[in-house]
């Protein structure tokens, strides 16, 4: 049973100090609770003084209901604390924030001694609105860290199985490298002071509590690895984010990848400074690798980021149940990307300004490759020394080549050339077919490996 506390009491509380040395030293609940869930209330109450208090009495205030006393039937020594976990449960009963206030008083049977308290607050959630989450691992790893395949080997044996982590690798933390971009080196204030690799954070949330930052070591096992990564899973969500509107255009001089990315809250969310971002990822990059031998595959390199370092602030204006958000972003592609091995990463956080460990990133998506979403094609084939798509043709026909192209050529079945690129610098390079009439069409490629030949069929 629950009982009220007289306004007398309330008073004493709200004046409370430090009785005889005691005090509440802390609260000890889980990151969240839920609707209907009945949680215990736990932590350590401790002594200042020089004399050992032999017990006190306990009770806590959850959001203006006061549970009944528990007597703490305990010797607390000079100088030191003992836990405790009060015998009366609380149920919340509503979304929002719970605030807890724990009361020490009586200590030693002193009633004359002045209660200590302590309060702290965490959300409690409707779990019935909870969307589907995916954490975000932030790998931080460089080409000249000799540990760091042998992390990466590790986060990886920790996911086997598991589509609900999206994986994205800043190269920085250990010395920087020729995939090294802005972003990541901006990231590296997580840390909390000196940097390392290999090392990861999940939804850039405090993961080692020896660590001032969210970044945490990966050197250990892989089980350590799966552990935390269980756990960040199962922090609740409700946010949707998602991305669309993919498209690809070009000119003489540039190629730009342009996207949508969008999202809706299904509970409100109290969230200070919401920020959403994107980054452009590719895969299969062969490069050197201390602590590897011969060539070495570098995946989920982040190589653009479209938002600002911390993410665009101007995008949500809400975070109320059922509100919306979308913005439309334009990535500059680089001649050296490879498309088909590229995909999108977005993400909904917060961005304290002052405290590190509150940048939270409440959910992740990531998209197929590029050639699949922007039309919806199937997967490219890794070997494939030449990527054309799509095939069928309508209006656009993108080539994407291992080796640097030199000169394209679109030619009719008589053999005659109908549309020409020479001097197409880059692996990548866009055809508009959209004036041709539809039929089959034979599309050489020169390139520095040599020259091949693929059949193209436009289509409308």
């Amino acid at each position: 049973m629950r009982t009220k506390l007289s306004i007398i009491t309330l008073c004493l509380i709200g004046m409370a100090a430090y009785g005889q040395g005691l005090s509440v030293r802390s609260i000890d609940l889980d990151e969240y609770a839920a609707v209907g869930t009945r949680i215990t209330i736990t932590g350590t109450v401790a002594n200042s003084g020089s004399a050992a208090i032999e017990g006190c009495d306990l009770l806590y205030i959850a959001n203006g209901d006061t549970s009944a006393v528990m007597h703490l039937d305990r010797s607390i020594s000079a100088n030191g604390f003992v836990g405790f976990t009060h015998n009366v449960p609380y149920m919340p009963s509503a979304a929002g924030t719970l605030s807890v206030t724990v009361v020490a008083f009586n200590p030693g049977g002193d009633a004359s001694a002045q209660a200590a308290s302590l309060t702290v607050s965490i959300p409690v959630y409707d779990m019935s609105k909870a969307v589907t989450r995916n954490v975000l691992l932030e790998q931080f790893t460089t080409m000249s860290c000799g540990y760091c395949p042998g992390g990466h080997d590790r986060i990886h044996q920790a996911l086997n199985g598991r589509n609900d982590v999206v994986w994205v690798c800043h190269h920085s933390g250990f010395n920087t490298d020729s995939l090294t971009i802005d972003v990541s080196t901006a990231i590296l204030t997580l840390y909390g002071g000196n940097t390392w690799a290999p090392a990861m954070t999940l939804d850039r949330t405090r993961i080692d509590e020896s660590q001032p930052g969210c970044v945490m070591n990966v050197a250990s096992s892989v089980n350590t690895i799966k552990q935390q990564i269980n756990k960040a899973v199962n922090v609740p969500c409700f946010v949707e984010i998602e991305i669309g509107n993919v498209s690809l255009s070009s000119s003489d001089s540039a190629q730009v990848l342009r996207a949508t990315v969008s999202g809706r809250f299904s509970a409100t969310l109290d969230i200070a400074r919401p920020r959403v971002n994107l980054f452009l990822i590719e895969d299969s990059i062969i490069g050197r690798q201390s602590g590897a031998s011969g060539s070495y595959r570098h995946d989920y390199v982040i190589r653009h980021c479209a938002s600002s370092n911390w993410g665009d602030g101007n995008v949500i204006h809400s975070t109320e149940e059922g509100s919306t958000f979308s913005k439309n972003y334009t990535i500059p592609l680089q001649p050296k990307y490879r498309l088909r091995n590229c995909r999108l990463v977005a993400f909904v956080s917060n961005y304290s300004i002052n405290d590190i460990n509150d940048r939270r990133v409440y959910n992740a998506t990531q998209s197929r490759s590029i050639p699949q979403m922007l039309l919806g094609i199937g997967d490219v084939p890794d070997n494939q020394e030449v990527a054309v798509f799509p095939n069928p043709a309508s209006h656009q026909l993108f080539v994407d080549s291992d080796s640097e192209i030199e000169e394209l050529a679109l030619c009719d079945i008589s053999g005659r050339v109908v549309l020409s690129v020479k001097h197409a610098a880059g692996n990548t390079h866009t055809l508009n077919v959209s004036s041709l009439p539809s039929g089959l069409y034979m599309l050489r490629i020169r390139s520095a490996s040599g020259t091949s030949v693929q059949k193209v069929v436009i289509a409308r």
